[in-house]
């Protein structure tokens, strides 16, 4: 499994001239897990309102792909108001990544396929 995942540097998602995309490649290790070491992003206005804290990740298995978005517990009111977070409907507890007992460190299970 493949996972590529973009976000916006703090300092540049309000300056459309420079604005750029950190991205990254990872493969999954024999246990079918990888991690990422990344910096929190912040939110920022989009043409369809303000966006709550995210990470956009596109992940490939070998038959299947997954393009979604990874959002922070402890942002509960910016994610309330996120358009698109709020489209999610139930599904939103799967979007969720759980804080770990270390402030800095987040836990998102995905899924692509059982066996």
């Amino acid at each position: 499994m493949q996972c590529r995942r973009t976000l916006r540097p703090p300092g540049r998602c309000r300056d459309r001239a420079t604005r750029s995309q950190l991205s990254g490649l990872r493969q999954a290790g024999d246990r079918r897990e990888w991690r990422i070491r990344t910096i929190k992003p912040s939110g920022y206005d989009s043409p369809i309102g303000h966006r709550t804290p995210h990470i956009h990740f596109d992940i490939k298995g070998r038959e299947k792909r997954l393009i979604t978005q990874m959002y922070f517990t402890e942002d509960h009111a910016t994610n309330s108001a996120d358009v698109l977070y709020n489209q999610l409907g139930e599904d939103a507890v799967t979007a969720m990544a759980q804080q770990q007992a270390e402030a800095d460190r987040y836990r998102w299970d995905i899924v692509l396929g059982e066996g």
